[in-house]
């Protein structure tokens, strides 16, 4: 979400960021401020008062009913103080987890100095945590390596190249995932042989635990390329052993 980044960065969520975390809950919110009478069923002030009925209390995510603000549980929301209402729901919905997040914000300065939590946007900080959400083949090729029975001129690995060049971003970003338990880079994919015959009616095998890809000797791209985007397609958990 928006808003945890940046708080993170030193920087003012918007209502707006909000919708990222709840969004049913927050686009109500949001939407009393900018209702007028006439429409959403109330024509009147009195009908407004009589169909909303609420106090000033909100739920947040883990179930808890809070007031948002001193002694909201006996204040009910009327037409008069309904931009009250919406300011004090998003400024609860706002700082929930404040705490945490300012945990996670002094875990990161151990890490790296707190003024480049002022300096950097929140939205590089996102990209260096996290990764790009574009999965470029060239950096893809630059972190990986490869080990037990392929090189890289082998001809099994000449076939993954041309399938994940074929592959869409949300293709590529599910391969990750499948093979290494990240759906970003940086993935330091390591590729290996998988043994067995016949070649072509097997699927290649992740360990997730060591970034690793075995790769059947396919007869051709086509092949490597149905393979893996069913095999990445159709394995989406790493608890399935557990299910």
């Amino acid at each position: 979400s928006p808003s945890i980044w940046k708080i993170l960065t030193f920087q003012q969520p918007s209502p707006e960021d909000m919708l990222h975390v709840n969004f049913t809950t927050v686009r109500q919110i949001l939407d009393l401020e900018r209702l007028e009478l006439g429409s959403g069923g109330c024509s009147t002030a009195a009908e407004f008062n009589e169909l909303m009925g609420r106090p000033f209390t909100i739920e947040l995510s883990d179930g808890t009913e809070v007031e948002t603000v001193p002694g909201g549980t006996d204040r009910m929301l009327t037409w008069e103080n309904r931009k009250e209402y919406v300011q004090a729901a998003l400024h609860t919905y706002l700082h929930e987890g404040l705490e945490q997040i300012h945990a996670i914000r002094k875990g990161m300065c151990q890490v790296v100095p707190e003024m480049l939590l002022h300096i950097l946007s929140w939205e590089d900080v996102q990209l260096y945590v996290c990764g790009s959400v574009d999965i470029s083949v060239q950096d893809l090729r630059d972190s990986t390596t490869y080990g037990s029975g392929v090189t890289p001129t082998s001809r099994r690995i000449a076939f993954f190249w041309q399938a994940v060049e074929r592959m869409s971003n949300e293709e590529r970003s599910a391969l990750l995932r499948f093979a290494t338990g990240r759906s970003r880079l940086p993935a330091p994919l390591v590729l290996l042989d998988k043994h067995g015959n016949p070649a072509d009616q097997q699927l290649p095998t992740a360990h997730t635990c060591f970034w690793q890809l075995e790769l059947p000797d396919y007869s051709c791209a086509d092949i490597m390329y149905d393979r893996l985007v069913y095999a990445s397609g159709n394995c989406t958990s790493m608890d399935t052993d557990f299910n």
